[in-house]
């Protein structure tokens, strides 16, 4: 499956080591650029730095061609903005 997550942290770490382990397609998306660095490192996935709430990034990421979209980013404004726009 195409899985689109957006937020790196605890959370989405979590949820990206598990789901790049069972051999889903993964794309990450979060604002800082390191931790976008890190996680594309460290697991066989894609990275995007961006707003996730972004349309743009959105497009960039295929949102569009995912079958899972999830959002654990830090603030919840973004949490709901992401999956509104998505």
């Amino acid at each position: 499956m195409k899985i689109v997550i957006v937020g790196s942290g605890r959370v989405g770490y979590t949820l990206t080591e598990f789901l790049s382990n069972e051999g889903h397609d993964i794309t990450v998306v979060d604002i800082q650029a390191a931790n976008v660095d890190e996680i594309v490192n460290s697991f066989d996935v894609l990275g995007l730095a961006g707003n996730g709430a972004s349309v743009s990034v959105q497009k960039e990421a295929e949102v569009h061609r995912c079958d899972f979209f999830i959002s654990c980013a830090a603030s919840d404004e973004t949490n709901i903005m992401a999956c509104i726009v998505a």
